[in-house]
């Protein structure tokens, strides 16, 4: 054996316990047989086979659309405590010392077994519930919520996503959700003023991207651009100072739009954090006035369409959890690739924020997963 050859079989043998891709399985999930050989280069009878044995904390990229080893895992006795106890085993290993992302305070001063707790007893049923549109583990849900917000139902990103599933307003709304730009209640709202900026900052985000696409030589393409300029410049000088000069009135334009667009975001946020301050998703009349106010906030509403959407994701990308959970980060419409092989499964793009997130999430599911079968 070549030691190209041999470091190519120990990188393959260190990664198969990780990664149960669907080279190890049919789509029904039944192990695929491999041939084995005793000694090398000696060959075996085609029946004799070898069965990958795939451990359960193993990640199948392409996820089965079977959902009845799922559904038998999620029935079996006091499962959703059980995911909740593995998820918190896992983030304590990591900050028994030192403040949570987030929360900036330590692990100690956090019920966040509580709140992991809630989110795997309202995320059960809805696996069940969506099961025949395709099965998400739940393994794979506790570990994505982690990568969000920390199980902080109050998180706030700065595109005004909101609670442990960080749902935007309009994906939010498209799977039933009540937001905070349109309550059910007026009465007792803290600084109501700004209750009409999530729109505004919706509409100039809109504009932003409008207009930096109209301009393409100076946002999309601007090594291009001044190629250009610098051309320019040295054919006619007169020319080049009127280009430059509008260019300036473009980037000045941009300048103020994307400050308007920072403005309103910061005016809702402030709206939001405010009747947020003091609330406990676990006081009974706190909850009943942010069913009313903002439903992200509450898993029993959140963690369902979390399910819902992973479910169509997978679905829609043949079972890959990559390419699906890419989509719940990045819009799914990115994970798309029109290609012969790929069009099924799509991809992840090369988003630096997308990228990072898929890679956290399937270190969190092996730590969750490795407590779970412990």
């Amino acid at each position: 054996m070549t030691r190209r050859d041999y470091l190519k079989t120990t990188v393959a043998a260190a990664l198969l316990p990780y990664f149960a891709t669907a080279c190890a399985t049919h789509s029904s999930g039944e192990p695929l047989g491999v041939p084995a050989a005793e000694e090398e280069n000696t060959a075996m009878p085609a029946e004799d086979t070898l069965t990958v044995q795939t451990p359960p904390w193993a990640i199948r990229i392409m996820q089965s659309p079977n959902p009845e080893p799922l559904l038998a895992e999620i029935r079996t006795p006091d499962f959703a405590r059980r995911l909740a106890q593995a998820t918190y085993d896992f983030v304590a290993t990591a900050y028994a010392t030192g403040n949570l992302p987030l929360w900036k305070k330590p692990l100690a001063q956090v019920d966040l077994l509580a709140r992991m707790r809630l989110a795997a007893e309202a995320m059960l049923p809805a696996i069940s519930a969506n099961a025949e549109v395709y099965p998400v583990d739940p393994a794979w849900l506790m570990g994505q919520i982690l990568a969000e917000s920390f199980f902080d139902e109050f998180a706030i990103s700065s595109s005004l996503a909101v609670g442990m599933c960080q749902f935007i307003r309009t994906t939010a709304k498209e799977y039933g959700m009540v937001c905070a730009d349109a309550p059910l209640i007026s009465a007792g709202l803290r600084e109501p003023q700004w209750q009409d900026e999530a729109l505004r900052a919706e509409t100039l985000r809109a504009t932003v991207r409008n207009f930096r696409r109209a301009h393409p030589d100076l946002f999309a393409r601007p090594e291009q651009g001044l190629r250009q300029l610098v051309h320019l410049t040295q054919k006619n000088p007169s020319a080049a100072k009127r280009t430059a000069t509008e260019w300036q009135r473009i980037w000045d334009q941009q300048d103020a739009l994307q400050a308007d667009l920072q403005s309103a975001r910061r005016n809702f946020r402030a709206y939001l954090e405010a009747n947020f301050e003091g609330r406990s998703i676990f006081n009974a009349e706190d909850d009943a006035f942010l069913t009313a106010f903002d439903q992200r906030t509450l898993p029993r509403f959140a963690v369902p369409a979390m399910v819902r959407m992973m479910a169509r994701h997978l679905r829609a990308r043949g079972g890959n959890i990559l390419a699906a959970t890419a989509g719940y980060n990045a819009g799914l419409g990115t994970t798309a690739y029109e290609a012969p092989f790929y069009a099924t499964y799509g991809r992840v793009p090369s988003f630096e924020e997308t990228v990072n997130y898929v890679s956290k999430i399937a270190i969190h599911y092996h730590g969750i997963r490795t407590r779970l079968h412990g």
